[in-house]
């Protein structure tokens, strides 16, 4: 049985992509040590691998072999931690893929967006596909 999940949408903004756990880069650190630097958007210092795709598949959609979606919202803290998440949309209902995305969350880790030369909170939006072969 061969697993594959993918992320996409507005978190890609932050160069989030995830296809098959780890894909894609990392933007560069923003140089902190320009005057002119007031803002910089947040980028993922770590994404989830395949494997952790796989261990958080839903079971029950799992043994039928089924695919599906599932968006969360979270607050991100400073030190780029995802936490406060809530199911947006999953697809399909009864499933579990809501379930298994708030699961992934502890497998992101943000470098945060910074402000005035200082890493701030926000709030980002998440979306997931799992699917299954």
């Amino acid at each position: 049985m061969k697993l594959r999940a993918y992320a996409r949408g507005a978190a890609c903004l932050a160069s989030l992509c995830v296809a098959g756990g780890a894909a894609g880069h990392h933007a560069p650190a923003p140089d902190l040590s320009s005057t002119e630097l007031k803002a910089t958007l947040p980028y993922w210092e770590k994404k989830p691998t395949a494997d952790d795709f796989v261990k958080e598949y839903p079971a029950g959609a799992k043994l039928h072999k089924i695919s599906g979606s599932a968006t969360i919202s979270c607050k991100s803290d400073p030190a780029g931690k995802l936490h406060h998440c809530v199911v947006v949309s999953e697809a399909p209902a009864g499933y579990g893929f809501g379930a298994a995305t708030l699961r992934m969350a502890k497998y992101f880790k943000l470098h945060p967006a910074w402000r005035d030369g200082k890493p701030i909170a926000g709030q980002i939006t998440v979306p997931l596909n799992w699917q299954i072969k």
